[in-house]
């Protein structure tokens, strides 16, 4: 991996941000001139800002000790071992010979990928409309170019078998919503539905993630969301183990060695579904169930309630020293700064957010200033574009403070920035609340309850 490249990669890893210009030149120069990619891991790893926010992620969780976290596994290894796991799976499962129809292909490689390892179907349908038709396509192969959430170009009643790889956590809720209503639209009754994501318990625990996934979940929504589809779980299985009895291993510690080697992990993962970082799921429609959209929007709708909001929050950091914890669980820390701090109080970053208006929240403790002490912004680094910018009054009763903005289109890597310059001491919640189009324009405290949008 070129220096360049992988430097901002363990600053996305790491400190789950983009790196700031000055750090990046400073760790690409220094790789290039000690040629040793550990040295340059270890002094990120060694930086303030990583130990904070490494003792943020962690310090609430049931992470086992005796796992080393400034050891040499990485995200890559990770990745490299879940591909490895979908393949084994992939090998596992009976293909067809009749009409696939899969969906995010992205070049050729995915296509042998499948072909190699599902076998060589009929009819290939691939799906997908980000990406342009690849040259070379096998000739089995049809591309069509519609999205997960609308396949208009399939017939009803077409498809044997549809394959979803690492494709739902991608969606939007109405779009995951449209998406099983179009399986069970083109799937002849008796034909089967496979896909795989990660496990939200256990990305949530860790912090991990991905700035491109807009909700993820869990084995048992699954169940409930596909048992009332008409489908029937045929296969519920997991990708590498990380909860045990003994507390939840590193996600991304990839070791033949110590008391969970990765062999251990791969196989144990198999019959642990909700204990493992990801789940795969292979399911037959039977076509006597007529989908009820409306029953399928409450099921889509309460995950999104339960993990859409601590989604945003897994990037949540701080520049303060101080982080006191003042109720229960992660949502229950504060920070707090003394007079004359200036500095990023709150920061989340990696957020996807969907079109059109968007509100972000931040709770404060009461304060009187002879100034404003700062601004709550949403921002997108990668462009420079600001969708929302507030200044804080230089008196508050304590509270939600909040910001709005317009989104124009859907957006990846969005950030969530308090930056103050404080007169006198300062405390916030080190969480974010927000409300946008997929949460149907209301407001969550951090509870769970309803919280009342601010006039």
């Amino acid at each position: 991996m070129p220096p360049a490249q992988y430097v901002n990669a363990l600053y996305h890893i790491l400190l789950g941000r983009a790196p700031d210009q000055a750090g990046f030149d400073a760790n690409v120069l220094s790789l290039c001139e000690s040629g040793d990619p550990t040295k340059t891991l270890r002094d990120l790893l060694g930086s303030p800002e990583c130990r904070r926010r490494l003792g943020l992620v962690f310090g609430n969780s049931r992470w086992i000790e005796e796992i080393n976290r400034s050891d040499n596994s990485s995200d890559s290894q990770l990745m490299e071992v879940i591909h490895q796991l979908r393949t084994e799976e992939m090998q596992r499962t009976e293909g067809t010979d009749g009409t696939l129809v899969s969906i995010g292909c992205m070049g050729i490689p995915y296509f042998d990928w499948i072909h190699t390892n599902l076998g060589d179907p009929s009819t290939h349908i691939g799906l997908e409309y980000y990406a342009p038709k690849p040259d070379g396509l096998p000739a089995n192969v049809v591309w069509i170019p519609n999205t997960a959430g609308n396949m208009i170009d399939v017939a009803d009643g077409s498809a044997d078998l549809i394959f979803a790889g690492q494709v739902v956590e991608h969606l939007w809720a109405d779009e995951l919503i449209s998406f099983f209503h179009e399986c069970c639209r083109i799937l002849k009754p008796g034909a089967r539905l496979i896909f795989d994501t990660p496990n939200e318990r256990i990305t949530g625990e860790a912090g991990w993630k991905h700035p491109e996934h807009t909700v993820e979940f869990r084995p048992d929504d699954a169940r409930v969301l596909l048992q009332s589809l008409g489908f029937t779980i045929l296969k519920l299985t997991g990708h590498w183990l990380v909860d045990t009895p003994e507390g939840m291993l590193r996600l991304d510690r990839v070791s033949d060695e110590g008391a969970y080697p990765r062999e251990y992990r791969m196989r144990e993962g198999i019959n642990n579904p909700s204990a493992s970082f990801s789940w795969w799921v292979e399911a037959r429609y039977d076509g006597s169930v007529v989908p009820d959209r409306q029953t399928t929007r409450l099921i889509v709708e309460g995950m999104w309630k339960r993990y859409g909001h601590s989604n945003f929050n897994r990037t949540i950091s701080t520049d303060a020293e101080f982080v006191e914890q003042r109720f229960s669980g992660k949502d229950g820390r504060f920070v707090k700064v003394p007079e004359g701090w200036s500095g990023q109080l709150v920061r989340s970053t990696h957020n996807a957010l969907p079109p059109g208006r968007v509100r972000v929240g931040v709770e404060l403790d009461p304060y009187l200033f002879g100034k404003s002490p700062g601004i709550l912004e949403v921002t997108h680094p990668e462009t420079g574009r600001i969708f929302g910018r507030r200044k804080l009054p230089s008196a508050f009763d304590g509270g939600i403070f909040y910001v709005e903005g317009e989104v124009p289109e859907t957006v990846f890597g969005a950030s969530f920035n308090l930056v103050v310059e404080a007169e006198g001491e300062m405390s916030a919640r080190l969480a974010v609340l927000v409300s946008a189009s997929v949460y149907a324009g209301e407001m969550w405290d951090l509870s769970g309850e309803r919280f009342p949008a601010p006039c």
